[in-house]
């Protein structure tokens, strides 16, 4: 059994992973630093060839 140490990297094997090691990096740094911090996941991605019914295309649009 390998051993965890200070200078052991953790690296996620697959891409759902990335936003969970992300959320740990982030409550690791709340409780050492007690910085105020929020984890927010998004649902509504806008990315080439969205549906145009999308809120962020609609804000896009109408900002245009």
């Amino acid at each position: 059994m390998d051993l965890l140490l200070k200078k052991t990297h953790i690296i996620p094997i697959l891409l759902t992973q990335h936003p969970k090691q992300s959320d740990h990096l982030v409550k690791a740094f709340n409780k050492t630093y007690g910085l105020n911090t929020t984890i927010s996941h998004s649902s509504n991605n806008y990315g080439y060839k969205q549906n145009v019914e999308k809120i962020i295309p609609k804000k896009y649009i109408t900002l245009k």
